[in-house]
């Protein structure tokens, strides 16, 4: 997996984990319990014909009708995961609704 730079998202607080029961991630990984994309897609350099690495989250089983935070995090030797904002560029935030 060192190859790999790992995605894995989830609720932002407490309150939000307890409304996400279920996270499928399909990326070019060998399992649905964690997302990721090969190490070679970095650096960017501007390359032509360059495509960005994609995964893709499935909440398979979510609390409906309610305003969910979500943090995706990026996970690599050199991306620094801190609860502090300004560690905050190997994450990702936005908010979800399912009616």
């Amino acid at each position: 997996m060192s190859n790999y730079v790992l995605v894995e998202c989830g609720g932002e607080n407490d309150v939000d984990r307890d409304f996400i029961f279920e996270i499928e991630y399909y990326s070019e990984m060998n399992t649905t319990k964690i997302g990721g994309f090969h190490r070679n897609f970095y650096p960017y350099l501007n390359q032509d014909g360059y495509r960005s690495p994609l995964v893709f989250v499935y909440f398979k089983k979510i609390e409906t009708n309610v305003l969910i935070n979500v943090e995706c995090r990026a996970y690599a030797r050199n991306i620094i995961n801190d609860d502090s904002i300004e560690y905050k560029r190997g994450s990702v935030h936005f908010e979800l609704i399912v009616e």
